[in-house]
């Protein structure tokens, strides 16, 4: 039996995945995530979704409130698009 693939193993990657910058491709939309730390304790993400049609699904800042990872702001950025279902988790 194969195991199934997670979303985040779906994404086209473009350019990079660091810790800091995320550029990929899900379901024919741009995505581009820029880690903005504010301080030793919380980051920020700067999120776009770029949709096929060229119009932004998702454009704006992330602010979880707690340390987050990329991994973490990639979901935020499917989910804000609406790419993903509404009972899936962020």
């Amino acid at each position: 039996m194969t195991r199934p693939v997670s979303i985040l193993q779906r994404i086209q990657i473009r350019r990079v995945y660091t810790e800091n910058v995320f550029s990929g491709t899900y379901k024919r939309h741009h995505i581009d995530i820029e880690r903005e730390p504010r301080d030793t304790r919380v980051s920020e993400f700067y999120i776009r979704v770029l949709a096929p049609n060229g119009r932004y699904a998702y454009d704006g800042w992330w602010s979880p409130g707690d340390e987050r990872d990329m991994d973490q702001a990639v979901m935020e950025a499917l989910h804000g698009a609406e790419l993903l279902p509404r009972d899936s988790q962020p």
